[in-house]
């Protein structure tokens, strides 16, 4: 369409030149950028887990997984609206790094079936994340069944906020 309004003609037109010098729309994959070392962290998370599950085959109803994501509004790619034609398809990636841009942060854990969104504001860091888990998530678990609740894991990943000092000293 963009282009078709940039050169006077239709958008019917533009599809029909591309088609027919065999162009195809491709859509690029979104990764969250990978950091030195995560490859490893990531075989040993398996490596823990396969362990764990030869032990327990119940362990999976205990684990809380979490994670977080950043809703933006300032030009972050949109997946859905994106082409990028060539008669090759060029494998596009487009790396992303959402926790660096400005939006509105959410929170959500899952665990026997159960989840809860936890909305917060600016970036979130050790100080923030410690208050969540002191005094928002044990509200969230209330439904969560006590035996479950004794021996839960919290899943998190990599992100500084989980790695500050204040968070690692009061979940040891």
């Amino acid at each position: 369409r963009h282009v078709g309004f940039e050169i006077g003609i239709s958008p019917n037109t533009v599809h029909k030149i591309l088609k027919k010098h065999k162009f195809h729309p491709y859509r690029p994959d979104l990764v969250q950028h990978l950091r030195h070392g995560d490859a490893k962290r990531r075989i040993m998370f398996i490596s823990w887990l396969v362990t764990q599950l030869e032990n327990n085959p119940f362990i999976l109803n205990y684990i809380l997984w979490t994670d977080k994501s950043k809703f933006t509004n300032n030009g972050v790619i949109n997946k859905q609206n994106n082409r990028y034609w060539d008669t090759q398809n060029p494998h596009w990636v487009f790396e992303t790094n959402n926790q660096c841009i400005w939006g509105t942060n959410v929170w959500c854990g899952l665990i026997g079936g159960k989840s809860g969104p936890y909305f917060y504001d600016g970036t979130l860091n050790g100080r923030l994340y410690l208050e969540f888990i002191m005094n928002e998530l044990p509200i969230m678990l209330n439904d969560i069944p006590l035996a479950t609740r004794n021996n839960l894991i919290l899943q998190q990943d990599g992100a500084p906020a989980h790695n500050a000092n204040v968070v690692k000293n009061y979940l040891n």
